[in-house]
């Protein structure tokens, strides 16, 4: 019987390199303030402490300070802040986060805030006089919950999540984020010195450079504070195919 031999031909295949760079600044609070991606580290302040996994925050005067600098919310575009967290109390006007200035520039989300002498969540932007709020009506009763607020400058829209789900939006934002300033950048204290501090803890606080659609911040949240969200992965290298002799270089598409 005659053998029949087949020919082979290697392919090589170099796969590109992907890489979650939409996701610029991750604190998980494993051992301290570290930013594991970004390397805009925090220090904490006044007594706050690690405990589980979380930042532990008194309601008197913990706090978290990130290096605002580093961070450059004014070079954003659209950014989306992501928080894991809790309070133990219903004490008006705390931050889960507070950017900006002073009280003449600010980002900041506040889950019981007080907008026409009712409680709300409320989270916006200032820029001078002006201050652009989206608010979800009611109370947030004190327990444990993510939370996600994304800002579109090109569609001039904040968005507040509450555990996945959208309570809030404004889209009639004039203020952008070139506004704010990048001198403060706070976890559990507010610019206001009036203002409250967070009673409660701190899992995980994230920054995207982009402003995540609702299925993706509902994704988040079930992937939950130990899993870093791929939102949108980017290219960041040229993608090699070999066959037999013939090299095909595939740029990625800018």
């Amino acid at each position: 019987m005659k053998k029949t031999e087949l020919s082979t031909m290697a392919i090589s295949i170099g796969l590109t390199t992907m890489s979650t760079a939409d996701l610029v600044h991750r604190y998980s609070f494993d051992t301290d303030a570290r930013d594991s991606i970004g390397g805009a580290d925090g220090i904490l302040v006044d007594g706050a402490s690690i405990s589980g996994g979380a930042v532990k925050l008194d309601g008197i005067d913990d706090y978290v300070s990130l290096d605002a600098k580093s961070i450059g919310m004014n070079a954003f575009s659209s950014v989306t802040l992501e928080a894991w967290w809790l309070h133990n109390d219903l004490t008006k006007w705390q931050r889960v986060f507070d950017f900006g200035d002073d009280t003449s520039d600010y980002l900041f989300y506040s889950p019981v805030g007080e907008p026409d002498n009712m409680h709300h969540q409320t989270a916006g932007l200032k820029n001078g006089a002006v201050e652009q709020l989206t608010t979800n009506s009611g109370k947030l009763p004190a327990g444990r919950y993510h939370m996600a607020m994304t800002f579109d400058d090109a569609t001039d829209t904040v968005t507040l999540y509450v555990d996945g789900v959208e309570v809030a939006k404004n889209t009639s934002v004039t203020n952008t984020l070139a506004s704010i300033g990048a001198t403060k950048a706070y976890l559990g204290k507010a610019q206001w010195e009036k203002d409250p501090y967070l009673g409660g803890s701190i899992e995980e606080f994230r920054i995207y450079d982009t402003a995540l659609s609702g299925a993706e911040v509902a994704l988040s949240f079930t992937q939950g504070p130990d899993v870093a969200h791929d939102v949108v992965p980017k290219p960041t290298s040229v993608t090699l195919l070999g066959l037999g002799g013939i090299t095909l270089i595939l740029h990625p598409k800018k």
